[in-house]
């Protein structure tokens, strides 16, 4: 008898820069960036808010290359309609 896998599940979080959603974001990141440039900081922060898309449960465990191509299809669709947001996608395991 074969030994079967448990289902696996995993999460699918989008992380956006709220500067390409908000103008308002966009202009306390520009004066926090200018404040900290005149104290000699010349990093450049970003303002990113992290949502939990959805789920997907697999009966096996995905290949990387699996989570990477999920991720892929995800940032190319929001990427469509909203390049400005500068769109991060993180494939987790999750129970």
């Amino acid at each position: 008898m074969k030994n079967k896998c448990p289902p696996m599940k995993y999460s699918i979080e989008i992380s956006v820069d709220l500067s390409g959603i908000s103008p308002t974001f966009n202009d306390l990141n520009q004066s926090i960036n200018r404040s900290m440039a005149n104290f000699g900081y010349p990093e450049k922060i970003v303002i990113r808010q992290t949502y939990i898309m959805g789920y997907i449960t697999t009966p096996r465990p995905l290949t990387q290359d699996e989570i990477n191509h999920i991720a892929a299809l995800y940032i190319e669709e929001v990427q469509k309609s909203h390049p400005e947001w500068n769109t991060k996608v993180d494939v987790k395991e999750t129970q």
